[in-house]
């Protein structure tokens, strides 16, 4: 295997982030550079970090600057070819960062993904409904042309395509990035492949407030919703609701009873943050 850089992005992840690190420091073989990124964390995130300072290269930065911003300072400090990442909620497998790497070689590509998997799936039905309906995109599948794109919360990166498209784009401060930067990377000609042999473990363990706060903020980052107006209110209420018919639909097809009422709360939510939005002419998280 080649020399490997690994990046994390930390923002206020004081409840993950040793475990995280503790789990890339038992890679198997490791990066030869660990970088994290402090966005301007205000909990213990530091101190964390701090305690292993001997083995990770971290940048603090004085205030949040958001994912994308982070993403690229972080490649831009690196200093092999290859980049790989997880995110801060994410337990990477001891063989993870070998077996994405020969999963990048053996298709060419110069994007590769691998499998999330959830550690806390079914400790409540909050967690549940997301990984139904917001997570894992291929789940156990080889995809060795991916069309769409991948989430990034685990994958591998030619450094030389990052440059050529000139990197990620940081508007996007929460999420959304990682789709953006995957469709820049196939209008240039850059392939991209997904894999379920390297997997991690997601530690998200969501509650009823932070699930809602999660769809919002990805359905703010995948429609690029920067101008809220009344009848763009009443238009997307409308698709709201018809994705939520079907969706719903879905569940009681397949006897998901238990996380029904739960596709309401978040209809519900996203036509109140639309109709603050609106009100305050400007996107509120």
């Amino acid at each position: 295997m080649e020399n490997i850089s690994l990046y994390i992005c930390a923002y206020n992840v004081e409840k993950t982030i040793e475990d995280v690190i503790i789990g890339v420091l038992n890679l198997d073989p490791k990066p030869n550079e660990f970088i994290v990124i402090n966005d301007g964390s205000t909990d213990s995130t530091l101190e964390i970090l701090d305690k292993y300072k001997k083995y990770i290269k971290i940048l603090n930065l004085a205030k949040n600057m958001g994912v994308g911003y982070g993403r690229n300072l972080a490649i831009k400090e690196s200093k092999n070819k290859f980049v790989a990442t997880i995110d801060s909620d994410v337990v990477p497998d001891k063989k993870w960062l070998i077996n994405i790497y020969e999963v990048m070689i053996a298709n060419k590509s110069q994007l590769c993904g691998g499998l999330l998997l959830e550690k806390y799936l079914k400790s409540n039905r909050y967690n549940y409904w997301r990984t139904i309906h917001i997570m894992h995109r291929f789940k156990e599948k080889t995809i060795n042309d991916v069309k769409t794109f991948i989430t990034g919360s685990n994958m591998l990166l030619d450094k030389n395509a990052w440059l050529k498209v000139g990197g990620y784009d940081e508007q996007f401060r929460t999420n959304g990035e990682d789709v953006h930067f995957c469709t820049k990377l196939r209008i240039n000609g850059f392939k991209i492949s997904y894999d379920s042999k390297p997997f991690c473990y997601h530690l998200q363990n969501d509650n009823l407030q932070s699930l809602l706060d999660r769809c919002w903020r990805y359905y703010v980052s995948g429609t690029g919703l920067k101008k809220p107006t009344y009848k763009r209110l009443l238009l997307r209420s409308i698709k709201h609701f018809k994705y939520c018919l079907i969706n719903l639909s879905k569940d009681l097809i397949n006897f998901r009873f238990s996380i029904i009422d739960i596709h309401f709360r978040v209809l519900f939510n996203y036509i109140k943050m639309e109709y603050r939005s609106c009100k305050n002419r400007e996107v509120k998280f």
